[in-house]
């Protein structure tokens, strides 16, 4: 089921405020190109910042009926292409933005959904951030592992239903040895942890983590922050299951564990 068309405006291009709005219209319907096309091209954009040209990739998979499932794997495969995505905002408000979407009959999914482009364009990225770069580069360690997550994504596909190292996992998880954890991370997805299993478990590390957090650590809320990114990027992944697309969002919540 595709989303219902919307005719309003939409925030303007990345040059210009979040408030000030225009109508951005969608490839011509005669040359619009498919969905997978739109979904890589939104994707490109995202690298270069362009906020028109997501607008306009994003309005046109929505008239071209893409499914919300199309729509989802569109959003969060960008918003995970990059470190911990502005710490949580962005994956954080694109989740919340389909779930209002399924409580409105998708109604207004134009106006809803481009609204987020802002906060995508204008994101920081931790990949730029010292914190994930010094004095461990965790940029450096998700890079490799996510070099060898497709190979794992493969092996694993043969074992699925088969994992059940949660509770060593999530060890490893809550410890203090980043290596360890994206190593951790493959050799769950090589053994045949799912996707889903793999987020869920990551989440559950990060509401350990909260638990125990000492009274000192108050006054910060990164755990906090943690553990909803960690949610989202479940929420994002039971949407789309099949999509290695979305499984750096995993890495990098675990990454924002082991800072915490």
């Amino acid at each position: 089921m595709g989303f219902p068309l919307h005719q309003g405006t939409v925030f303007g291009s990345r040059r210009s405020s979040p408030r000030s709005r225009f109508q951005v219209q969608p490839s011509p319907a005669s040359s619009a190109p498919s969905i997978q096309t739109l979904q890589r091209w939104f994707r490109q954009f995202m690298e270069v910042r362009d906020a028109e040209g997501q607008q306009r990739c994003l309005v046109s998979a929505i008239r071209k009926g893409a499914t919300r499932q199309q729509i989802a794997e569109m959003l969060f495969a960008a918003a995970t292409d990059y470190r911990y995505l502005d710490g949580v905002n962005v994956i954080y408000f694109t989740n919340k933005a389909l779930e209002a979407l399924d409580g409105i009959d998708r109604q207004n999914a134009e106006l809803v959904l481009t609204s987020l482009i802002p906060e995508y364009t204008s994101a920081e990225r931790m990949e730029e951030s010292s914190s994930w770069r010094y004095p461990v580069d965790l940029v450096a360690i998700l890079q490799r592992a996510f070099e060898q997550l497709p190979a794992a994504w493969e092996s694993g596909q043969k074992q699925q239903g088969n994992w059940s190292a949660r509770e060593e996992l999530v060890k490893v998880l809550l410890g203090e040895d980043a290596q360890a954890i994206a190593d951790s991370l493959i050799a769950a997805v090589r053994t045949g942890c799912s996707g889903q299993q793999l987020a869920s478990t990551v989440a559950h590390a990060a509401a350990l983590q909260i638990a125990r957090f000492h009274t000192h650590n108050e006054f910060s809320d990164t755990a906090h922050h943690s553990f909803t990114f960690a949610h989202a990027v479940q929420q994002g992944l039971r949407l789309v299951p099949s999509c290695q697309k979305l499984l750096p969002g995993v890495f990098d919540t675990a990454m924002s564990v082991y800072l915490n």
